[in-house]
């Protein structure tokens, strides 16, 4: 790693990421849901920086010795070495941790589309910042096929992901008790009415 380098990338990628995050409220509700957590976000061999969400934007502090709950690991190298040969290799991009969280990220992050190289260009110049907003979007496309899959089946992802949604079993066994128990209302509604107008009759 290069601290210095960190330092440099830190405040153009905190300026980078929340000024695409204030153009896109999808986004922002995705960071919402990441609200007090720990990201980092790694570069082999270059830096290491932690994202730490807030109610709408993000801030980008040097890593820390705490532990994160989910670490997004991308190898700079491999991704130029994919380019060449045709994909990446086991490694060369990993998300780590908490698996909900590590999910949200991958969402968050597949669906932004900050201007990086602009944002490093003062900092770090044309080159450095050419490469590494190269390595960026194509690890935001490895994220978005990430995210697709994780997403297949519905269903499960509402359950498992967003805890919104029973299985369609759960969902099963839950109506095959809701029909008996709807059909004693029924009758003890019938029986109501029925006292009811044997009391209506005695008083007539």
């Amino acid at each position: 790693m290069i601290p210095e380098l960190a330092e440099l990338a830190r405040i153009g990628l905190e300026k980078a990421i929340n000024a695409a995050l204030a153009a896109d409220p999808d986004a922002q509700a995705n960071l919402a849901a990441l609200h007090g957590k720990r990201l980092r976000i790694e570069f082999k061999g270059l830096f290491s920086l932690d994202c730490l969400p807030q109610a709408d934007q993000v801030i980008i502090a040097a890593a820390s010795i705490d532990t994160p709950d989910a670490t997004l690991r991308a190898s700079p190298f491999g991704f130029v070495r994919a380019k060449m040969r045709g994909d990446l290799m086991h490694g060369d991009l990993e998300l780590l941790g908490d698996s909900h969280t590590s999910l949200r990220v991958a969402r968050l992050l597949s669906s932004l589309n900050p201007d990086i190289e602009l944002a490093l260009v003062p900092n770090v110049g044309n080159l450095l910042a050419h490469q590494i907003a190269r390595v960026w979007h194509a690890m935001r496309f490895e994220l978005a096929r990430m995210v697709q899959h994780h997403t297949h089946n519905k269903a499960d992802f509402l359950h498992d992901e967003l805890d919104v949604s029973p299985r369609q079993i759960e969902l099963e066994i839950w109506l095959d008790a809701i029909d008996p128990l709807q059909n004693r209302v029924a009758a003890l509604d019938a029986r109501i009415r029925a006292l009811e107008a044997g009391l209506s009759e005695k008083n007539t």
